[in-house]
């Protein structure tokens, strides 16, 4: 039995689903519009986010130290742009080899602004940062479409965690806690999704210690 240092990333800012007219999809992209100031990082605080599993975390400027920005309980990143950003445990897992019962994945998400087209292209980026060099860096930062709303905002080891499949997937792992690194893809629609999930869903992930 191993265990393995939990993984933080901060995946933030400039989130984007964008078709050949550049439109973006995805509404308050930066997670800059605010319903009121975060006091544990609530979810509940971002206008249009959700947690999709284990409550991931929403910092902000007017934030108590502990969520707020750009110093903070899990490191010092300066947002992309603007005042916010989320953040979340990508991967964790005590047992080796990985146990799927012990794996914990924290994931967000938000409706579309229209449904995607079926049979057309689309392209999404987003931005991460490791958010201290404390933690083990990990790949697998990804995005995943669906038809169907998910609103249990407590549950550990959801549906969505152990999908094993992205729309969207960086192989690359992200070890910069001082830069945003740039996650972006394309794929074609095969149904009309109406949600984007953004987590780790693969079942595996690499690692590494800074």
């Amino acid at each position: 039995m191993k265990a393995t240092k939990t993984i933080i990333l901060l995946p933030v800012l400039l989130i984007t689903i964008i078709t050949a007219q550049t439109q973006n999809l995805v509404p308050n992209p930066s997670f800059e519009d605010t319903i009121y100031c975060p006091y544990v990082g609530e979810m509940d605080a971002v206008k249009d986010w959700h947690s999709y599993s284990a409550s991931p975390d929403y910092y902000n400027i007017c934030a108590d130290f502990q969520f707020g920005v750009p110093l903070n309980a899990w490191g010092y990143q300066l947002p992309a742009e603007g005042d916010a950003y989320c953040g979340m445990l990508i991967y964790n897992n005590y047992a080796f080899p990985p146990d799927p019962d012990t794996l914990f994945r924290k994931m967000l998400g938000t409706e579309l602004v229209v449904p995607l087209i079926i049979n057309k292209k689309y392209y999404v980026s987003l931005k991460a940062s490791l958010s201290s060099p404390d933690f083990c860096a990990s790949n697998n930062i990804g995005v995943l479409f669906s038809t169907v709303p998910h609103v249990d905002t407590e549950q550990i080891n959801s549906t969505w965690d152990l999908q094993n499949f992205a729309h969207i997937n960086s192989q690359s792992i992200v070890t910069d806690t001082l830069n945003w690194t740039n996650v972006s893809g394309s794929f074609i629609a095969d149904s009309a999704y109406r949600y984007i999930v953004i987590g780790n869903f693969l079942i595996i992930a690499l690692q590494i210690y800074l």
